[in-house]
């Protein structure tokens, strides 16, 4: 995970920053962003076997939760 930036105090509640996932194949390939359902997180089980299947395939994969989800 990246180093977050500064975070304004309004977001006192979050101070890691936006939480992502990335699963990527050794040289270049399409990237797919995929963003979970609503009010799930990036590490859900369905959104981890999309994210697997999305690899097998030949994609490379960046992981949000949703805009719902508490860390979003």
């Amino acid at each position: 995970m990246c180093s977050p930036a500064a975070v304004p105090d309004i977001f006192w509640y979050d101070r890691r920053g936006l939480g992502y996932g990335v699963a990527y194949l050794p040289g270049p390939a399409p990237l797919v962003v995929l963003v979970a359902g609503t009010g799930g997180a990036l590490n859900s089980r369905t959104t981890q076997i999309l994210a697997r299947s999305l690899l097998a395939g030949g994609f490379h994969v960046l992981g949000l939760s949703s805009p719902s989800f508490g860390n979003f």
